[in-house]
């Protein structure tokens, strides 16, 4: 049977700065598309997406466990 482990990325905005930044680092202001491509390039598949408000964003991907 196959076993998937799984990660969980934030993408929280700043009101201050008036910038979003990843997880609990604010100097990571990474865009989207770079941050989910890094994922994929290490073999993570996105599964979902939630919203909460329009300030932030989780992602949840999967991966096999080999």
């Amino acid at each position: 049977m196959q076993k998937w482990e799984y990660l969980t990325m934030a993408h929280i905005w700043d009101e201050e700065r008036k910038v979003f930044y990843w997880q609990a680092n604010k100097d990571d202001v990474e865009m989207v598309d770079e941050k989910l491509n890094k994922a994929g390039m290490d073999g993570w598949e996105l599964v979902a997406v939630r919203t909460v408000a329009i300030s932030n964003a989780f992602y949840t991907f999967k991966r096999p466990i080999e």
